[in-house]
């Protein structure tokens, strides 16, 4: 029998996920005074807390999309920085809750008529302690104070902002897991509650329903294993890799990374930056 595939039309997830970063010599030194790129102050890829974190403002989109610009960024921004600091040997980027000021991963979803139904279902997955496989979560939360649970931001006129997760940038498929829990809430939400309640199987069910043949292969193993730590109280990476952001790119359907790889280069253009990818 052929599956139902649940649709919502004109739905999409937002992000703006930060990452910190530090520059290493071939000696092994860490570079203090380098050469920053000059992102526009709003744009795409930007700085945020004087310069000592990245921040990614990909537009909202469906979310492989949405991870494919954000890993577009990420290529970006450590090619960048080497081409205008040539010394450079190993550009390395943290995410989690490392750091000061110790870095968000806050997704965005539209408002609509069961915002706070989807705010309620979100606490729920969150009281399931996906959350506590965040490299980094007790620093961000006791020594930073910052993504605390249940932290929500209505300041937008359009969309909603979930401040609670740290940044989950260190793996693209964690990232594409994170923007597909948020986007299929949407579909359905109160199957997703229901789903929630009853049990893991039925949860990953829901989920698969609202996903393309192809989308569902991309999330299932990483969510799993994601589940896998969670039960077994383990912390996911915290170093983002770019092999692995690279990898991911080259196995998404051609029109998300045409059309991610269009608004990034715009981008970089307006910046005056020319980057080869």
């Amino acid at each position: 029998m052929k599956r139902e595939i649940i649709k919502a039309k004109g739905k999409f997830v937002g992000c703006d996920p930060e990452f910190g970063y530090e520059a290493i010599f071939k000696n092994g030194k860490k570079v203090e005074s380098f050469e920053y790129p000059k992102f526009q102050g709003s744009g795409i890829i930007g700085y945020d807390h004087c310069q000592r974190v990245i921040e990614l403002r990909p537009k909202p989109g469906k979310p492989l999309l949405v991870t494919a610009e954000i890993g577009l960024s990420i290529i970006a921004t450590e090619k960048l920085f080497k081409k205008l600091n040539p010394k450079i040997h190993k550009f390395v980027m943290i995410s989690g809750g490392f750091g000061s000021p110790s870095t968000g991963g806050h997704v965005h979803f539209d408002k609509c008529d069961d915002r706070q139904k989807i705010i309620n279902v979100l606490n729920k997955w969150e009281d399931m302690k996906y959350l506590e496989c965040e490299p980094g979560r007790k620093q961000r939360v006791e020594v930073a104070g910052y993504g605390r649970s249940r932290q929500y931001r209505d300041d937008h006129p359009k969309s909603i902002e979930w401040r609670t997760p740290s940044s989950w940038l260190s793996d693209p498929r964690w990232a594409y897991c994170m923007l597909t829990l948020v986007y299929s809430t949407y579909f359905n939400v109160d199957k997703f509650d229901e789903a929630l309640d009853k049990s893991y199987k039925a949860h990953l069910k829901y989920i698969k329903s609202v996903l393309s043949p192809r989308e569902w292969r991309l999330f299932f193993p990483y969510y799993n294993m994601w589940n896998g730590y969670r039960l077994k109280g383990l912390k996911l990476p915290k170093e983002v890799s770019t092999e692995k952001w690279i990898e991911f790119l080259k196995k998404i359907p051609k029109g998300y990374y045409s059309k991610a790889r269009i608004i990034i280069e715009k981008y970089l253009k307006d910046c005056e930056y020319d980057i080869e990818f």
